[in-house]
């Protein structure tokens, strides 16, 4: 399943800094930094214990953009054992 990461222009409030770790998670499956693994999990708690000030203000657009663009597959609770990527076969 070929599938490209929106562009952050396209959902403003989502921080640049995050983009690049979401586009290798969901097209290539490489893990992000903790707290956007965190996000990937769902796990809110261990998220906002990890955020920066800019990724915590982030928050709500961050989940909204990933809830609206990305593949369900690519975050829940299990997400961080199954995904594999949408560029990997």
């Amino acid at each position: 399943m070929e599938y490209e990461v929106p562009r952050t222009y396209e959902y403003p409030g989502v921080p640049d800094h995050l983009m690049s770790g979401i586009q290798l998670w969901v097209e290539h499956g490489l893990k992000p930094g903790t707290f956007l693994q965190a996000i990937f999990a769902n796990d809110l708690f261990r998220a906002v214990q990890l955020a920066s000030d800019e990724s915590l203000k982030a928050l709500k657009p961050l989940v909204n953009f990933i809830y609206q663009y990305l593949p369900g597959g690519c975050w829940g609770p299990d997400a961080l054992k199954t995904w594999k990527g949408t560029k990997r076969s």
